[in-house]
């Protein structure tokens, strides 16, 4: 059944692919975006140039216009929330894993960080927490509030997909970059935070987007629910370099530092963020929209970096990130204090025995080494 759907954003990693999948199944698709960048695959779609972070825009660029759904991938949630009301039959918004308490400041959350496998309804920030980033992510779920209110009353159907880290084309700060970019400039070593055994929900563009078609195609289903989302199959940041190597033919070797030395290393976690964990339960999306992944994670990846190689990011790199003369000191540095201290400190590493009795004949109580 055909629909009108006005999309909210359209020209990011999972904007274009949404209008394509939504175009693909018969909807009327039209842009809302600020007009700043153009992407060449909704050129033959109505678009509509106005800024989503405020009402007075959005109320004047939709102005006795109505959709049967509206999605909304960008803007401030709160300002869409308001303006569409009663504009809309459904509404599906696109938020994000910051509004749980402990992604950006672990400590936050005693015990330190997220959960493993945090579920929607985990704990968010509460309002007056004092730091800056804390903050924005109470406005966060304070918008997410005002979306399921306005819902609740009766100015539409909702739900909320909150995306983890993306990625895949057009990303603004592509991870893989860093690694890419690396292996083109013939580096042979790459600092890795704390043996990169850090965990992040990453979730590839193409499988964001069919989780928010699939959002607007059982709308009876995602009604009033929050979703997390990510990949179905999930790396430690380790694997996640050594499958990128491997994609791209490097033997650059990865050096593990301590969290607080990594320097450079600390940019291939979200936002420079310590080597925590931010790893999400996914579940609820499969079991009540029954997502599965369209592209699996490995491949993905292996189309991320190839993207990536015919299509360099617009500041190709710079900055402390792709520091290597500092890198390198890092390294060598860290690899003196460590000898210094294996020196000074004669350190064996003690030799593992299982604790079960492994008798080599039959009979004694027990073995040679007492067990």
């Amino acid at each position: 059944m055909t629909s009108s759907v006005l999309l909210i954003g359209g020209s990011g990693p999972t904007g274009p692919l949404i209008a394509a999948g939504l175009t693909e199944l018969g909807h009327k698709v039209t842009i809302l975006h600020r007009g700043v960048h153009e992407a060449a695959e909704t050129e033959g779609l109505e678009h509509v140039h106005a800024d989503p972070h405020f009402a007075g825009s959005l109320r004047a660029a939709v102005a006795g216009l109505t959709f049967d759904v509206v999605v909304a991938t960008y803007g401030r949630l709160a300002a869409v929330a308001e303006v569409f009301a009663g504009r809309c039959g459904q509404l599906v918004c696109v938020t994000g894993t910051p509004v749980y308490r402990g992604w950006f400041g672990p400590h936050h959350r005693p015990p330190l960080a997220m959960r493993i496998r945090t579920r929607e309804t985990d704990d968010v920030l509460a309002e007056g927490t004092a730091s800056r980033q804390a903050a924005f992510q109470y406005k966060i779920h304070q918008a997410e509030n005002r979306v399921l209110d306005r819902a609740a009353s009766g100015g539409y159907r909702a739900c909320l997909l909150r995306y983890p880290n993306l990625y895949g084309p057009r990303q603004v700060t592509p991870l893989e970059w860093r690694v890419v970019k690396r292996v083109l400039d013939g580096r042979s070593q790459m600092i890795v935070p704390e043996n990169g055994l850090a965990i992040y929900t990453r979730w590839y563009a193409a499988n964001a987007s069919h989780a928010v078609i699939l959002a607007v195609a059982r709308p009876e289903q995602a009604d009033g629910q929050v979703f997390n989302g990510g990949d179905s199959d999930q790396y430690s940041l380790r694997q996640w370099l050594e499958m990128a190597l491997e994609h791209l033919g490097s033997q650059m070797s990865l050096v593990s530092l301590p969290d607080d030395l990594a320097g450079p290393g600390r940019a291939l976690n979200p936002l420079w963020g310590l080597s925590t964990h931010g790893y999400l339960d996914t579940g609820k999306l499969e079991r009540v929209l029954g997502y599965r992944d369209t592209v699996p994670a490995r491949t993905a990846l292996a189309q991320t970096i190839d993207w990536y190689l015919k299509h360099p990011p617009d500041q190709p790199g710079s900055g402390p990130d792709f520091d290597y003369a500092y890198e390198d000191r890092v390294i060598s540095r860290y690899r003196e204090l460590v000898e210094s201290a294996r020196a000074e400190l004669d350190f064996q590493i003690p030799l593992a025995r299982h604790p079960y009795p492994h008798p080599r004949q039959p009979g004694p109580l027990r073995d040679e080494h007492g067990r």
